[in-house]
């Protein structure tokens, strides 16, 4: 079984489930009993990660429901990132105008993608990237 280490004998599996193995489980190459647990769970002792894995599941299940066409939770994302992204997309262009507009985009993009839109990092990540390129495709084309 290929896992991701988490921390001492904790680990995240292929399957997305968090595995609770043993020091024997490390050092023999396998997993000796360890104890399965599908999301959402806590890992015993690692408060961080037990953090990690509810804020991933609760950021899966928005982006779901977005993409099933749920409008209370396209608002809750607008809610959540809207001013964040705003004032990133200024540090690019300095014009209130044109970082609003630049966010705005993103968000049209997603609710008109919604249906195929596939999130492969964090949804606050590629919302970022987004703004990023719309901001910087926006310099390139003020500059000719």
């Amino acid at each position: 079984m290929e896992a991701i280490w988490l921390g001492p004998y904790n680990f995240l599996s292929e399957t997305g489930a968090v595995v609770v193995g043993s020091a024997d489980s490390i050092e023999g190459g396998g997993f000796q009993s360890p104890l399965l647990c599908s999301r959402p769970t806590k890992v015993f002792g690692l408060p961080a990660v037990n953090e990690a894995v509810a804020a991933h599941n609760e950021e899966a299940n928005l982006v779901a429901r977005v993409r099933g066409g749920d409008e209370a939770a396209f608002e809750s994302l607008y809610l959540a990132h809207h001013n964040e992204l705003w004032r990133f997309a200024y540090t690019y262009v300095r014009s209130r105008d044109v970082a609003e507009e630049l966010v705005q985009d993103v968000f049209l993009a997603i609710w008109g993608t919604r249906a195929t839109w596939e999130v492969h990092t964090r949804v606050r990540a590629w919302m970022y990237a987004s703004v990023r390129h719309l901001a910087l495709n926006h310099l390139r084309h003020e500059e000719s």
